[in-house]
């Protein structure tokens, strides 16, 4: 059998990259193998990165600089931050490059699959905790955070849909409920069975549709609708009247962390280091504004409403689903916004990457 080198080195990359990021996110980090695990799955890597493009056929001057500027960006937007988001999205990115869409997709679900599972054995045989000790009784499956869990249940499961968007049936999305249910009783995940659950239902309802329906043409810009809306929440909370304190506790005091985080730090144009033990920020639009800048954010924007409207123009339902669902998670999680647990993403990358390569 013949193995595509390029589809290799993707796949190798985004292997060792995503098992590094799931250590860090499980109970293994800050342990002395974790640490050590962590290090060498990022070294490694970033080798598999520059094996992509210096064996190249193609190998061109200008990808490589343009590559390296944005690189550049990236580390001063990490060291401003304190977070590497901007620059993960740019290695990620870049990997795609002269690699297949399904590849990408494939080679992506597994690199979150294999190492989520290994850290679920050693929960459950001990070697690590299973339970999560904390504000709510939970299976963390090893995980520092429950709702870990189900992010990347979401981003696999998504990542299938995308790769198999042609051969979806009735049998996978009965898995998916099922996968759904279980996340909710084990994990105690109300947002993500939510918004699974109702990820499912619309691919039910509509995955043999041979185009977007013209209804839904507004949620082609739901990423910036969701942004302005986290926006004027945090804001119209500062006023602490009885209404938004009801509304406050229906949400399980995310308002008022909005707030806090929004009038306590503002927006700086690359971000800015931002003390995350006084609260829970649970909302990508504003982690995004607020810790890594406006830069960071446009960017997002402009990748999210550039796939959204991909899908839409092009009839790709499971694609345009994909994204909304995606957009909603946002509102109640930084994780899944985060390239390691964003299929949708990856799929971006593919094609952009392939259209630049080849002059569109």
């Amino acid at each position: 059998m013949v193995v595509d080198r390029k589809s290799f080195t993707c796949n190798a990359f985004l292997l060792c990259m995503n098992f590094s990021f799931v250590i860090s996110m499980s109970q293994l980090h800050n342990t002395l193998f974790g640490n050590y695990a962590e290090l060498l799955f990022s070294l490694c890597g970033m080798l598999f990165f520059i094996f992509h493009f210096i064996s190249s056929a193609k190998f061109q001057w200008k990808t490589i600089i343009e590559i390296v500027a944005l690189i550049c960006v990236g580390v001063v937007a990490m060291f401003i931050s304190g977070g590497a988001t901007l620059l993960k999205l740019v290695l990620f990115f870049a990997i795609t490059q002269d690699v297949k869409l399904k590849d990408v997709l494939s080679g992506y679900k597994w690199s979150l699959a294999i190492p989520s599972v290994i850290v679920a054995l050693l929960s459950l045989t001990g070697v690590i905790d299973l339970y999560y000790k904390g504000a709510k009784i939970a299976l963390g499956f090893g995980m520092q955070n429950p709702n870990t869990v189900p992010v990347i249940v979401f981003a696999i499961i998504v990542a299938f849909n995308l790769q198999k968007e042609e051969q979806l049936n009735g049998k996978v999305f009965l898995v998916e409920a099922v996968a759904c249910l279980l996340l909710y009783y084990f994990c105690r995940a109300r947002t993500a069975g939510i918004i699974l659950g109702m990820y499912i239902i619309l691919l039910v309802l509509f995955r043999n549709a041979r185009r977007v329906s013209k209804v839904v043409a507004a949620f082609q810009y739901l990423f910036l609708i969701c942004a302005i809306a986290s926006i004027a929440i945090a804001v119209l909370f500062h006023s602490r009247t009885a209404i938004w304190y009801q509304i406050n506790n229906v949400l399980s005091g995310r308002p008022w962390a909005w707030d806090l985080y929004f009038t306590r730090y503002g927006i700086q144009f690359f971000g800015q280091r931002i003390d995350l033990t006084i609260a829970a920020l649970d909302n990508a639009y504003l982690r995004l504004l607020i810790q890594y800048g406006l830069l960071a954010f446009v960017v997002y924007l402009c990748l999210f409403v550039k796939i959204s409207r991909y899908a839409y123009m092009n009839g790709k339902v499971v694609l345009f689903f994909s994204v909304i669902a995606y957009e909603l998670y946002f509102m109640a999680e930084f994780g899944p916004i985060l390239v390691n647990f964003c299929p949708v993403l990856m799929y971006e990358a593919a094609l952009l990457m392939n259209r630049m390569q080849n002059g569109e």
